[in-house]
């Protein structure tokens, strides 16, 4: 009883206009309480079953841990929770609702709150419901609420052990609605287990439709930090960082994230703000930044995009970068923001994208010599055809420095080199341009890809694998710029068109040149095309097995120049295919180093020559074999004899003079 008469004649010293009282012993705590509310002793508990209302402030005295232990709501009408430091200063609530002033009206918009100097640990573990009118504390579904129009957390800390940090305003001001600086943090606990209590989150509250986008941000400045250790909704609003840092340990909608000097940890799922508008998860990037962890970026607009550009960025993820829920179309733009493609823009981590594009600018290294990690762009992996809208692209001057890596779609004009060695899903490469899988199509995934004229391929695994092309790949790169070693044999898989629009580009299998190299058909797999729209030289194409079947479709006035056509050392004895069209001319393709294969045509079990259909071509019928300074021209389509040739001399001379006499 001592202890509630001392606070009812502090009660009564307030009242009569004294301010800033000192509270020394516990006991309860009385309404209204007229000034502040100063805890100077260490320990100090206060409790009260129904509301209570504080027309001062709150502050707490260096060393002393300060404890609101009540069963409804404490409305602080000053706006200002403060201390000696964060350090020393703690204020302890557990309650329902600690708030600012709330309006009547509607959206019950509130004063601002400030927390300075202090760590505030909030608890809103207590309902608004009653037993027997002894209000018996009873878990509510927002567990409470730390409620204010703007909260301003100064040089103090803010522990959201349960409950809601909730933001009532509909003021006109650019302000963020949650401020922390000045080496500020705030944590929004995990939810706990098997004692019935709520998680923290944070709810920008009815008012959210009246603010303007620059209202809708938390923003951190001065080393300030933000931890979510649970499921958090921002409502789309977004954080602003300025050298600080960002922990988000569980699966939280953010809205969009700008970061500056700041650092993003990562350990789950991080979505968009919405299905039917544009979300973002990283909209924008400057100076140093470094972002990492285990987790998901991943934004659910239909068109939403990511964006990693404009700065420097350190990112080490170990599992996924980005991707779009719901298969969802969207951009994840590195170096990029869409209209600027050539920012400076460093990321060190795992590259996994399945759905949408992603945009790679000019000035853009991804990894290290020696920090690699996977590359995958496996968007749109099963389309038969990609519109341009769609496809991804690494731009010319872009560097990748992978473990292993495959790209599905868009257009490839960058550099890149592998290193590693792709095993798992049947697959069987350290570069692929489309990944086949020899033990379930399930996992193929075709490509759709353009290598530009300034791509640049370097693949040297130290284990033996495959530098592997399976579906639609239009080669446009320089002579020799596709590189691969001895333990990474070019790998050409079925149903694939190969489209050489370039002279020579490859130099495979530790080969000095592409006339050196050999194009490899896997075993058994058919349907395979290279389609030559400019002269080149192919040292031989090999066969996997006697069952395997490739085309040539070569452009007129073109010239491909084979070394051989073999099965693979070790395939099984028999006779290969190679299908030709009806259009190749005298000159347009010459095979060498055959001479007792092609000497021996008609004869021979180890090759034949087909038409498209799969019917065995007729030597002077529609299969024309020359031997040329042991040079073999293969044509389809028959020169004119001798007399024949005259006739069209004849002719063209004719239309020459008949020419001239009209004119």
């Amino acid at each position: 009883m001592k202890k509630l008469f001392i606070l009812s004649t502090i009660s009564a010293l307030m009242a009569s206009g004294a301010y800033a009282v000192d509270i020394t012993e516990s006991g309860m705590l009385n309404s209204p309480i007229e000034g502040d509310l100063n805890f100077t002793t260490d320990g100090v508990v206060l409790t009260r079953v129904g509301a209570a209302i504080v027309n001062g402030n709150i502050t707490v005295a260096e060393n002393v841990t300060a404890t609101i232990d009540m069963q409804s709501n404490l409305e602080l009408k000053g706006g200002i929770i403060s201390g000696a430091s964060k350090e020393t200063s703690v204020f302890d609530f557990q309650g329902y609702h600690l708030s600012t002033t709330r309006s009547g009206t509607w959206p019950n918009p509130c004063p601002n709150l400030t927390i300075q100097n202090v760590t505030l640990k909030y608890t809103g573990d207590y309902g608004s419901g009653n037993e027997s009118n002894n209000w018996t504390p009873v878990p509510a579904a927002n567990g409470g609420i730390l409620r204010a129009g703007v909260t301003t957390i100064d040089n103090a800390n803010v522990e959201m052990i349960e409950g809601t940090l909730g933001i009532h305003r509909v003021d006109s001001s650019d302000t963020a609605s949650v401020i922390l600086k000045n080496g500020s943090t705030l944590t929004f606990a995990e939810k706990r287990t098997g004692d019935n209590l709520y998680a923290a989150s944070i709810n920008f509250g009815n008012t959210a439709s009246s603010l303007t986008a620059n209202q809708k941000m938390m923003q951190l400045t001065g080393n300030s930090k933000l931890e979510v250790k649970n499921s958090l909704n921002f409502s789309g609003l977004g954080i602003d960082a300025t050298d600080s840092s960002i922990v988000i340990k569980t699966g939280t909608n953010v809205g969009t994230v700008k970061l500056n000097n700041s650092t993003l940890e990562v350990q789950s799922s991080m979505t968009g703000t919405s299905g039917t508008t544009s979300a973002f998860v990283i909209s924008s990037l400057s100076g140093k930044n470094t972002i990492s962890g285990t987790g998901t970026m991943r934004a659910r607009a239909t068109s939403g995009s990511i964006e990693l550009n404009s700065a420097e960025v350190n990112l080490i993820l170990s599992n996924v970068i980005a991707s779009f829920q719901d298969n969802k179309a969207g951009t994840l733009r590195i170096g990029s923001d869409g209209t600027k493609h050539d920012y400076q823009t460093q990321l060190y981590g795992v590259v996994q994208f399945n759905d949408g594009k992603v945009i790679v600018g000019s000035n853009t290294q991804i990894g290290s010599t020696s920090s690699r990690n996977d590359f995958n762009l496996a968007s749109y992996k099963s389309a038969t055809t990609v519109p341009d809208s769609i496809k991804s692209n690494i731009m010319a001057g872009a560097k990748i420095y992978a473990g292993k890596a495959r790209i599905m779609t868009g257009i490839f004009d960058g550099y890149i080199s592998a290193t590693g060695v792709q095993a798992a899903n049947g697959w069987n490469h350290s570069l692929a341009f489309g990944a086949f899988s020899t033990t379930n199509t399930g996992n193929n995934q075709k490509a759709n890809i353009t290598l530009g004229e300034n791509a640049q391929v370097d693949v040297t695994p130290t284990a033996s694998t495959y530098f592997g092309l399976y579906g639609n790949v239009d080669v446009n790169a320089k002579k020799d710029m596709l590189v691969s070693n001895a333990n990474a044999p070019l790998m050409i898989y079925k149903n694939s068109v190969i489209t050489l629009n370039s002279t020579d580009a490859f130099k495979v299998g530790g080969a000095t040149s592409q006339a050196e190299s050999d194009f490899n058909f896997f075993a058994d797999h058919t349907n395979i095309t290279l389609k030559v729209n400019a002269d080149n030289n192919i040292g031989r194409l090999v066969y996997g097995s006697s069952l395997t079947e490739a085309a040539l479709d070569i452009a007129t006035g073109k010239v491909l120049t084979v070394g051989s056509v073999e099965l693979a050392s070790g395939a099984d004895s028999g006779t290969i295919a190679l299908v030709l069209g009806d259009n190749i001319e005298r000159g347009m393709l010459r095979i060498t180093d055959m001479d007792d294969i092609l000497a021996n045509y008609g004869s021979s079990y180890d090759l034949i020559f087909t038409d498209t259909l799969g019917s065995d071509r007729v030597l002077g019928e529609n299969l024309f074999l020359e031997n040329i300074d042991g040079d073999y021209l293969v044509y389809t389509v028959a020169v004119p004899e001798p007399a024949q040739w005259a006739m069209i001399i004849g002719a063209l001379a004719l239309g020459f003079v008949a020419y001239r006499r009209r004119k």
